[in-house]
């Protein structure tokens, strides 16, 4: 089934012979394919069951990492902002601005932020 959305006029109503073909596909066609869509799961199911269990017993797992054999992952704006350039740091401060990805740490702002407006009220 081929579908091109630029061919045919538009009407005035705006649909146009693309979305009238595409509805009367909806609604005409696409009941049968659905109607038929668990069945059709199934027996491809069945059918790649032995593959799958096969593929399966040869796959050898990982064991459970600890803790400590994670590792810690620094996000790129981060690592960005890292960088001793100064041209990099306004670069990465724009970039953040615009991705609206932070470069320092939100709770450490938040609480120096807090800071300040004691001391203000002080």
């Amino acid at each position: 089934i081929f579908f091109q959305s630029g061919s045919g006029r538009g009407t005035a109503g705006g649909g146009g012979l693309a979305h009238d073909s595409l509805t009367r596909f909806a609604r005409e066609v696409m009941p049968e394919f659905k109607e038929h869509e668990a069945g059709r799961l199934a027996r491809k199911s069945d059918e790649l069951a032995p593959f799958v269990e096969k593929a399966m017993a040869r796959k050898q797992r990982m064991r459970e990492l600890t803790d400590a054999e994670i590792p810690t992952v620094v996000a790129l704006g981060r690592q960005i902002a890292a960088t001793p350039d100064p041209q990099a740091e306004a670069t990465a401060r724009i970039w953040s601005q615009t991705a609206a990805v932070p470069l320092e740490d939100p709770l450490k702002a938040k609480a120096a932020a807090k800071r300040s407006a004691r001391k203000i009220l002080l």
